[in-house]
């Protein structure tokens, strides 16, 4: 009789003790999610690209992805090319920020927007081409501090679109009214500067250029200091027609 009860005592606990292992092994979930295909992307489950761990120097982003995330790429320096899927629709702040070889960049009509500091030293980045989806884009302090080479904004837009451009100015400075020239009538014309300085006190000026055809152009952007020094900054601007 004793060694029934004995049999029985221990057929309970190892009972309890699958269950308990059944549930612990129910509730503990996973945080990312990387995929056998995409292996070097960790993405979670609303398609935010978290991080990248691959040491390939052209990088197509995976079609799942939704948004780049906060620094995903950052540190990169064997990155060269990159592609973005159309249906992601911002870049998180300083997602390729250190990515000091990266050169091109293709960015779909998806993205709307492009946070602070997304390209932060960016050295030999030198053109890029800015979809007509993207709302805003800051420019010489923002979204490309630090990228030296930046020269060249290749803008695909109809005639009459709007884009905003956002120099951010140091504490007691002023802007001139940017100048367009190019060698044949005017491809876009630009507004004065509207000021703003938002909750931390940072103070930015905002223009507007409106496209007028196709062609190319260079917008001068000269800022004036309290002590009335002069820093004028060139960006060179192509305005393509949509195909």
């Amino acid at each position: 009789m004793k060694n029934k009860h004995l049999h029985v005592y221990i057929l309970v606990v190892l009972l309890i003790l699958g269950i308990c292992s059944v549930r612990l092994h129910v509730i503990i979930p996973l945080a990312k999610n990387t995929s056998a295909t995409h292996p070097d992307f960790i993405i979670d489950k609303n398609g935010v690209l978290l991080s990248y761990h691959g040491v390939s120097a052209d990088v197509v982003i995976p079609d799942n992805v939704t948004s780049i995330g906060i620094k995903a790429f950052s540190g990169c320096t064997s990155l060269k090319n990159v592609t973005i899927p159309y249906g992601v629709t911002s870049i998180g702040i300083k997602a390729f920020s250190g990515c000091t070889n990266l050169k091109n960049i293709i960015i779909p009509d998806s993205v709307t927007s492009i946070e602070a500091n997304a390209f932060l030293h960016c050295d030999r980045l030198s053109a890029l081409a800015v979809p007509s989806s993207l709302e805003q884009i800051q420019y010489s302090s923002g979204s490309f501090w630090g990228c030296k080479n930046l020269k060249i904004l290749r803008m695909q837009v109809v005639n009459g679109s709007k884009i905003p451009i956002k120099i951010t100015l140091s504490e007691g400075a002023d802007m001139r009214k940017p100048k367009i020239t190019s060698n044949h009538k005017k491809i876009a014309v630009v507004t004065r500067p509207c000021y703003n300085t938002d909750a931390i006190g940072e103070t930015s000026a905002i223009v507007t250029v409106t496209a007028r055809q196709p062609g190319k152009a260079q917008i001068t952007f000269q800022r004036i200091n309290r002590n009335n020094h002069k820093k004028i900054s060139k960006l060179k601007l192509v305005i393509v027609p949509i195909s």
